[in-house]
């Protein structure tokens, strides 16, 4: 991709929803009111500011429980657009790419773009994972995290690799059909990567509400026009959706920046109604140029095949106890059940609340 956005959220301080307000008290020593008169006055107004504060509470939201001591998360990365998608940091994490072995060498090189969508199931391209010898052993990839692949913060051994079973190649409009695939771990990646965040994938039809809205796109392609140059970097971009078929969805990026060789099997994510992201659909292929439309195969229409390898999804999305700050708004999820407070109500910003409290309300 040729295009990065940098974002930036810097929020802190303390915690707290509500303002004292000061008692008027009246002179103790005004005349012909004795002290007992003048202390009992001072009590009842006292109470009685104290009601009228109590009344003038704004109401903010969820109330959240603290803890004594757990890992925190931190929320919001410098590389997504925020206003497409918000990821958590592990959720970030959770991109990777699709590293092949060089048969002459035996070292793996980074070939395809590729998704953690459950703890131990990576989702691709089809096309990543298949030749004219056949489906790729599994010994033969790998599954690499990190910002720069060249230095992976890890990368995963796969246990099975699982092409679509209709999946054709047959090039042309109907490339992007049946064009996903899985492979397997050979271990836990939550274990391994402390941290990391699955992204489940959509299971639902497209909302009407998502064709010309933007996507958010991310890979390890090449950042050249036409494919040029080599690149071990993950890349962001944005692009809108102008055509939606039963098996695929198309973007354009403009003229300006799209996906690219090396992108293919990397996921195409946008911000569905209920709130959450989701993974819609993976590069399968667009115009040579990596500047104007590309093709992405939708996940709902694979959904017979894919649901043995990715199980049951997520009620929480991957949002957990310690939260996010979506805008103004902290957020978090407990026992599959979402909870909002709206710190701006509350006269606060959401920000690091500290280990005990997550992102929450902070004045």
């Amino acid at each position: 991709m040729r295009s990065t956005v940098l974002w930036g959220i810097l929020l802190a301080g303390t915690f707290g929803c509500f303002e004292s307000t000061p008692f008027d008290d009246d002179d103790p020593d005004a005349p012909g009111e004795t002290a007992a008169e003048s202390d009992g006055e001072v009590v009842e107004e006292a109470e009685a500011d104290a009601e009228d504060a109590a009344d003038e509470i704004p109401y903010c939201g969820d109330e959240k429980e603290p803890r004594t001591t757990l890992s925190h998360i931190v929320d919001g990365v410098e590389s997504f657009d925020p206003s497409v998608v918000l990821l958590t940091e592990g959720q970030v994490l959770a991109v990777g790419a699709m590293m092949q072995r060089d048969w002459r060498t035996g070292s793996f090189s980074n070939a395809c773009s590729a998704t953690l969508v459950a703890d131990t199931t990576v989702l691709t391209a089809a096309h990543c994972l298949t030749s004219w010898m056949g489906t790729t052993r599994p010994a033969d990839v790998r599954f690499a995290v990190g910002r720069d692949i060249a230095e992976p913060q890890y990368m995963f051994e796969i246990a099975e690799v699982h092409v679509h079973p209709d999946y054709r190649g047959s090039g042309g409009a109907d490339q992007a059909r049946n064009d996903q695939a899985v492979m397997i771990l050979a271990e836990s990646a939550s274990a391994a990567v402390p941290g990391i965040q699955p992204i489940p994938i959509n299971r639902h039809p497209l909302p009407d509400g998502f064709l010309d809205s933007l996507v958010q796109n991310v890979g390890y392609g090449t950042t050249e026009p036409g494919g040029g140059g080599g690149n071990t970097l993950r890349w962001w971009t944005t692009e809108v959706v102008t055509e939606v078929s039963d098996y695929d969805y198309t973007v354009y990026g403009g003229g300006v920046s799209s996906v690219c060789f090396g992108d293919s099997g990397g996921p195409g994510m946008w911000t569905f109604p209920d709130g959450l992201v989701r993974v819609q659909g993976t590069v399968s292929w667009g115009d040579p140029s990596c500047m104007d439309y590309d093709h992405f195969a939708r996940t709902d229409y694979n959904l017979d095949f894919l649901l043995p390898y990715v199980g049951e999804e997520d009620p929480c999305g991957g949002l957990t106890w310690e939260g996010r700050c979506e805008a103004n708004e902290a957020v978090w999820c407990v026992d599959g059940v979402t909870y909002r407070r709206d710190c701006e109500a509350c006269g606060q910003v959401c920000g690091d609340a500290g280990p005990s409290w997550g992102w929450y309300c902070v004045p």
